[in-house]
């Protein structure tokens, strides 16, 4: 890639066309994220917490179910996310704290409640997982 020229260190024409591909990948890449907008309700943070939580990265879902439980406490469904991310987590003590925090959060048609047949036994399935 480099090649002495009159002591100096010359850069070969395949070694800076590889700089430039690579810094204008990373310049593309950086733009997207400062371009991103930040969530700002308790929905945006769920989604983006799914999201993280579907693609395995519960540690991340985590921060961001508790960031929308932070806007709404009453939110169901973040807690039951992430007592199921803190399962995989291998974090009993904590999932049995959320599974069982929206299981006692009472049923209202705006947080999403699974309803009296289907929430327990979901609750008892991700039980067998902490054993």
């Amino acid at each position: 890639m480099y090649s002495d020229v009159f002591g100096y260190r010359a850069i070969s024409r395949k070694g800076f066309c590889n700089f430039v591909y690579k810094y204008r990948i990373m310049k593309k890449h950086l733009t997207e994220i400062a371009a991103s907008p930040k969530p700002k309700t308790a929905n945006e943070y769920f989604r983006l917490g799914v999201s993280k939580f579907n693609s395995h990265n519960y540690k991340s879902a985590i921060s961001h179910f508790s960031k929308a439980l932070e806007i709404d406490p009453f939110n169901t469904m973040a807690y039951y996310y992430r007592g199921s991310a803190k399962i995989y987590l291998r974090d009993a003590c904590g999932a049995i704290d959320d599974l069982t925090t929206a299981v006692a959060i009472p049923l209202t048609a705006k947080n999403g409640y699974f309803g009296d047949s289907n929430l327990p036994e979901a609750f008892i399935l991700d039980k067998e997982w902490l054993s």
